[in-house]
């Protein structure tokens, strides 16, 4: 399930030859990418519609839910890792492209773990 757009459009603009900067003005122009743009680009944004998707799965906005008799436990904010795209530039992506892949994504998962631990 993609989340949001803004990866997509920067990575076909830099490798148009724009600059990140250029880029991330140009996606927050279409209106693709918030006004504080480090909510998209350093993962925040991803994160926390991970979180949002973990508590509508297990209908729960606790950090421990019951389930079956298992406790399935979704972690807090600061607890899910986050990554930034913020230094991508045209050569990460022409390498990206050489070696099959085809976009810069930030991709926000979850699984769960032998002990219900959403991680």
């Amino acid at each position: 399930m993609i989340l949001t757009r803004m990866e997509g459009n920067l990575d076909e603009s830099i490798s148009n030859g724009q600059s990140f900067q250029e880029a991330l003005d140009a996606a927050k122009q279409m209106g693709i990418v918030e006004e504080d743009d480090s909510l998209d680009v350093d993962g925040y944004d991803a994160a926390v519609k991970l979180r949002a998707l973990l508590v509508v799965l297990t209908s729960s906005v606790e950090s421990s839910q019951s389930c079956n008799g298992n406790t399935i436990y979704i972690p807090t904010m600061d607890e899910i890792p986050r990554d930034s795209i913020r230094y991508v530039n045209r050569e990460d992506i022409c390498h990206a492209y050489a070696n099959g892949r085809k976009k810069y994504r930030l991709v926000a998962s979850a699984k769960l773990t032998q002990n219900d631990q959403a991680e």
